[in-house]
């Protein structure tokens, strides 16, 4: 997991070549300017989808993918990602032809991602997305899913 300001994308090249290009397509397009829903950026291998929610604390559950790394970006708003690793969860929901898995358990931190700042999450970390922190807020949030 790494989690970072947009003005430092940059530095995360060269870890793969799929994503290099997220990293060139988050550079070179306005973020505020992408449609919501899903838009394909390489078919399968690289895709993302924006959208906009209500940060709570309401019926949460750890996700993890096996097929996709994802890059979770904050447009505008915040929330926060609990972590947890997957060893100390207890699966309750698989989907593998969405490629997620459902957990529950007690998470062992959580991060706040502000408005401009990414977390990029490898297959097989657990993380809850969409958490309130200290109040509900309004999130515009972009996933970008790069295949591994």
């Amino acid at each position: 997991m790494i989690t970072d300001h947009l003005a430092n994308l940059r530095n995360y090249r060269g870890l793969s070549p799929l994503l290099d290009q997220a990293i060139d397509f988050m550079l070179t397009n306005d973020l505020m300017a992408l449609p919501s829903g899903r838009t394909d950026i390489n078919g399968d291998k690289l895709f993302m989808n924006r959208m906009q929610y209500t940060a709570s604390n309401n019926d949460k559950k750890f996700e993890s993918h096996q097929r996709y790394i994802d890059i979770q970006v904050i447009v505008s708003g915040h929330e926060g990602i609990a972590l947890a690793p997957l060893d100390i969860l207890t699966k309750v929901e698989d989907r593998p032809d969405d490629d997620i898995a459902f957990y529950e358990g007690e998470a062992d931190h959580t991060v706040m991602l502000r408005e401009q700042t990414f977390m990029l999450l490898y297959p097989g970390e657990a993380h809850m997305p969409g958490l309130a922190v200290d109040e509900l807020a309004d999130v515009d949030k972009i996933v970008f899913k790069v295949a591994y």
